[in-house]
């Protein structure tokens, strides 16, 4: 036994004194590993490459990941899937009875900052300003902003959004490489109402008072008025406010706790004094008891002024001192100008006959300022039907290129019979007729003329092109089939028919109250459309003066010269080529001031002697 026991013995000792041996005699276990203890990790997917050796050897390699077994992929590689903040990864290698093992630590950090003040930012005139900025890991990354899936622009760190009524989106993408993280806030816009009796306007009055109210979405809401910069503080919601010459800026804010909205209006107040002009010449002595003249007087707004707002004084004994007139009376009045008579022969004018006196004439506006002009003249009685004077007088068909169907000629005039008188007596000696509405005493408007020559008549183009292109309407008249043309009221176009002007002024009544002076350029013309191609358009009583002529020059002084030229040259044997030619270049349509001066320089220097 006890020989057996030290045989055992002898065997254990050898077989460990052998495994002692090769223990000594074998390599230490190295772990390969591309994880970087303690590194950071922006991404949460993570995946490395480990291997363990043992001299030449591969050896076991065990890899775990909070506690789990994880495997190599078909790449060789681990993969895993940190979580935010530190993470270990445990390698245990083993080889003949040895045992190596790591820990490492990987830290997932991927943290993006949004910093805004959106939530407390307040919305004014629709708008919407903020600041916003963005980092990744403490480090500044790149932002981008957007209203309603709209990119707005950045200024720096700043954003302003125009807000849609309602519910409105913002949102804040940060990005970094690839990576990116997005807020979004809705931002709601209500609305801003005033309820004001203000209007932007033009005032005379220095004084402006009006009410005002503002909401937000129906409810009553702060509002703050200031006037040029100055805040106003109403009564109520009362404010009454002193306005300064020329342009006057009144800002309304309306606001809540987190929105405003601005108003903005402008008044403009002008004191500028009236404007006003006439037809009167100053000086000019009349025989005819009944003297029409036209005002014009408009407003520091330019606006016109009633016949009400003029008034009628005189002087006369020329001394500054004068009396109101009563017998002024106003013969027509609409948005161009007051037409007014004087009857000379009536009881505040006849004792103060043949006596120069002074005539004033006044226009008031509504807040009381006002302007007047003073114009000196002589009423010399006369019998009735006694010749008073002359007037230069032509009949015309310029705007259909008939020329003159009467030249420039002096018709004498007599006290106390009015223009359709000589108009109707003129057209029967010609050899015409005419037809008309009213009656020659009253009321006398011409219809047409009969036995006209309207040989090669036809619009100018460049007129034409100015008719409106509807209805129906004539280039040319065509040739009636029995008789004669008459050239009448809606020939050639609706706009057709017969008008007159007096000194230049076309005017808006009838030949039956116009009672001519010595001295008038009376030119009765055809139109074909309202005036405007002669440019009278504002005779019809219509709110502008529409002319289509370019230039439209005086005719005043070339229809005297011309018709003194004619009555010279009946008992001359001078020659007529000059005169033929003057008349067939002032009777086209639309000539020019040019050319009008250039016509009347050639009838001076050929019949100057004459005349």
């Amino acid at each position: 036994m006890t020989r057996y026991l030290r045989h055992i013995l002898i065997v254990f000792l050898i077989m460990t004194l052998a495994m002692f041996t090769v223990a000594c005699d074998s390599p230490d276990i190295a772990i390969v590993c591309d994880v970087t203890d303690g590194e950071i990790s922006e991404r949460s997917e993570y995946s490395f490459s480990a291997r363990a050796v043992c001299g030449k050897d591969d050896c076991d390699l065990k890899v775990s990941f909070g506690g789990v077994l994880i495997y190599q992929g078909e790449d060789g590689k681990y993969s895993v899937l940190l979580e935010k903040g530190e993470n270990q990864i445990k390698l245990t290698a083993t080889h003949l009875g040895k045992t190596e093992e790591r820990i490492y630590k990987v830290i997932y950090r991927a943290e993006f900052e949004i910093d805004t003040d959106i939530s407390d930012a307040v919305i004014a005139d629709g708008k919407i300003s903020f600041y916003a900025r963005a980092s990744f890991n403490g480090a500044d990354c790149p932002l981008i902003a957007r209203i309603n899936g709209e990119t707005l622009k950045a200024d720096g760190d700043s954003f302003t959004a125009q807000l849609q009524k309602g519910e409105n989106i913002v949102s804040l993408t940060a990005r970094h490489s690839d990576l990116t993280e997005s807020k979004e806030w809705r931002v709601y816009m209500g609305e801003f109402a005033l309820s004001t009796d203000l209007i932007e306007t033009d005032t005379m009055d220095e004084n402006l008072r009006f009410r005002v109210a503002a909401s937000y979405d129906g409810q009553i809401c702060a509002l703050k008025v200031t006037l040029n910069g100055v805040e106003i503080i109403p009564v109520g919601n009362v404010y009454e406010l002193t306005l300064q010459k020329g342009e006057n800026i009144i800002l309304m804010l309306a606001s809540t706790e987190k929105a405003s909205e601005q108003f903005r209006y402008k008044v403009n107040y002008i004191n500028d004094p009236p404007k006003l002009e006439t037809s009167i010449i100053d000086g000019k002595t009349y025989k005819g008891s009944k003297f029409g003249f036209d005002v014009w007087a408009t407003d520091g707004l330019g606006k016109k002024l009633g016949y009400n707002c003029i008034s009628f004084g005189a002087d006369w004994e020329r001394d500054g001192s004068f009396v109101p007139l009563h017998s002024v009376t106003k013969v027509w009045d609409d948005s161009g100008y007051t037409s007014f008579l004087i009857n000379f022969a009536n009881s505040e004018f006849l004792p103060h006959a043949n006596d120069p006196f002074d005539l004033e004439i006044t226009a008031t506006d509504g807040v009381g300022r006002c302007v007047s002009r003073t114009f000196g003249m002589t009423y010399v009685p006369v019998a009735i039907g006694e010749k008073i004077g002359e007037v230069a007088f032509s009949l015309e068909g310029f705007s259909i290129g008939c020329g003159y169907f009467i030249k420039p000629c002096k018709l004498s005039v007599y006290e106390g019979v009015n223009f359709a008188s000589i108009l109707t007596q003129t057209i029967i000696e010609n050899g015409w007729s005419y037809s008309s509405t009213g009656m020659v005493s009253n009321g006398f408007y011409l219809s047409g003329i009969s036995g006209l020559d309207l040989s090669g008549n036809a619009v100018p183009e460049e007129l034409w092109e100015h008719i409106p292109k509807s209805g129906r309407f004539y280039k040319t008249m065509p040739k009636p089939e029995q008789g004669e043309y008459e050239l009448s009221e809606f020939c050639f176009a609706q706009g057709g028919g017969w008008m007159y002007s007096v000194n230049t002024v076309y005017k808006n009544y009838g030949f039956s109250d116009y009672y001519p002076q010595d001295g008038d350029v009376v030119r009765v013309q055809f139109t074909v459309w309202y005036g405007s191609d002669l440019g009278g358009g504002g005779a019809m009583g219509g709110s502008e003066a529409v002319s289509w002529l370019t230039d439209d020059p005086d005719y005043g002084d070339i229809m005297f010269l011309l018709a003194q030229t004619a009555e010279v040259l009946k008992d001359s044997s001078a020659d007529r080529g000059v005169y033929d030619e003057v008349i067939g270049e002032i009777s086209k349509w639309n000539i020019s001031s040019a050319t009008m001066a250039e016509q009347i320089k050639k009838l001076t220097e050929s019949y100057g002697n004459l005349l």
